[in-house]
């Protein structure tokens, strides 16, 4: 059965130093818009809850996104965990990216959700009460048709 250990909406965001998200509105509801033609990331912060237990399986990173103006093509997302603090906070130190391409609505601004596991090989051995970071990116090229914006609402994770 899996268990929600976090959720953030695109309030949350913490902007990289370079390509981030752009925050915007939608009929007053926040977003993060990843523009196309270049991989934009935007990163998420919590502390993994007191009681949790993370197996083997790893987490489910769920993300709920639109497209701002296309009606078909695939919008390519990826996903990087990174046990916060274990190394120097003054550097990067995220695991391996898993990505996970998915097929824009054919209606525009109707929501899609993608759903990417990150396996508990790529999360440095975290357990309860640790800081982590997540980096959500649109990764451009491959897998990437989608023309136009993207427009991202809900990042959750859960257990599998």
């Amino acid at each position: 059965m899996a268990v929600s250990l976090f959720a953030w909406t695109a309030l949350d965001g913490i902007p990289t130093a370079t390509n981030y998200g752009v925050f915007s509105t939608v009929n007053n509801s926040p977003f993060l818009s990843f523009a196309s033609g270049t991989t934009i990331s935007m990163a998420f912060m919590g502390v993994i809850p007191q009681g949790a237990t993370l197996s083997t399986n790893g987490i489910k990173v769920r993300i709920v996104w639109a497209s701002a103006t296309a009606t078909s093509g695939n919008c390519n997302w990826g996903a990087q965990y990174e046990r916060f603090g274990t190394l120097t906070v003054a550097s990067d130190h995220y695991g391996s990216q898993v990505t996970q391409a998915s097929t824009t609505s054919g209606t525009v601004e109707l929501t899609t959700e993608t759903d990417i596991s990150i396996p508990y090989a790529n999360m440095s051995s975290s357990v309860a009460g640790d800081p982590f970071r997540l980096l959500i990116q649109r990764v451009t090229g491959g897998s990437d048709t989608m023309a136009g914006a993207s427009q991202l609402f809900t990042v959750t994770i859960e257990t599998p």
